[in-house]
């Protein structure tokens, strides 16, 4: 690695642990969070009473010839239905918060200053990335251990494994969409521009998901639950072309954000 390369990575850790700090207080992450916890808490008593929702809500002649087409409520559904909540609930807010916070100091006139500190643009840019990033894990992570424990009320037995391992892919598919505001926020500065770019590319993917053949290489179209070998091994073309588009969209962001100009 070159010393220029080395130069643009420069203070790269007292970045992340300033990121971290500064993401904690933001009101915006907790907004995300919660949203990850409603996804969870909402999952499996949706799964469960499926059938006493639809007799509340329609006609209950309508309810019961619905209900006659559903399968047995278990705590397969109880997971889809996780699954289901992360892209129609938190990847919206999952697309708004991260346009408003990978723009707000580049929009504020913050960043210029930090860049004059000695701090590298790529260590900047990555620090932001990665943090953020890996606040989502952990938010998307917990509301899988609150998933797999409300299923374990309401269902018999649910193993933990399929949920985690689907929750995973789905989490690497939402990468995608954060590497793409990412390279906007790098291009533009613009927070609107930004989630706009955000809400293209999940439309995007939903429709490469409804087509056959692009479901089996689109992560946010999955609902596979990877509790066998064979599930596993099926679910890895999938992985590995989303962690490519996301290593080749966040080298592109890296390379623009080292040229652009900022006020």
């Amino acid at each position: 690695m070159t010393s220029s390369t080395l130069g643009y990575f420069s203070g790269l850790g007292t970045l992340l642990r300033t990121e971290t700090s500064h993401i904690l207080r933001a009101p915006a992450m907790w907004v995300l969070a919660g949203v990850v916890a409603f996804s969870a808490l909402l999952a499996p008593p949706t799964a469960r009473y499926m059938t006493q929702i639809l007799s509340a809500a329609v006609d209950p002649a309508l309810a019961e010839a619905l209900g006659s087409t559903l399968p047995d409520a278990t705590w397969r559904e109880s997971y889809a239905e996780w699954l289901n909540n992360l892209n129609q609930l938190t990847v919206f807010a999952l697309i708004i918060v991260a346009a408003i916070t990978l723009t707000g100091e580049l929009t504020s006139g913050s960043a210029a200053f930090i860049l004059t500190r000695h701090v590298g643009r790529s260590a900047y840019l990555t620090a932001k990335y990665l943090v953020f990033s890996t606040a989502f894990l952990v938010f998307t992570l917990t509301g899988v251990l609150m998933t797999w424990a409300l299923s374990a009320m309401l269902f018999d037995a649910p193993p933990l494994t399929p949920l985690l391992t689907g929750t995973l892919v789905w989490w690497l598919g939402a990468q995608l969409i954060l590497t793409v505001i990412l390279l906007l926020v790098a291009i533009t500065t613009s927070m609107a521009i930004s989630a706009g770019a955000g809400f293209i590319t999940y439309v995007a993917l939903l429709l490469v998901g409804a087509w056959r053949p692009g479901a089996s290489l689109n992560a946010l179209a999955t609902t596979v639950l990877t509790d066998t070998p064979s599930d596993t091994l099926r679910a890895g073309p999938l992985v590995l072309t989303t962690i490519v588009c996301c290593l080749v969209l966040l080298v592109m962001s890296l390379e623009i954000f080292k040229r652009k100009e900022l006020h």
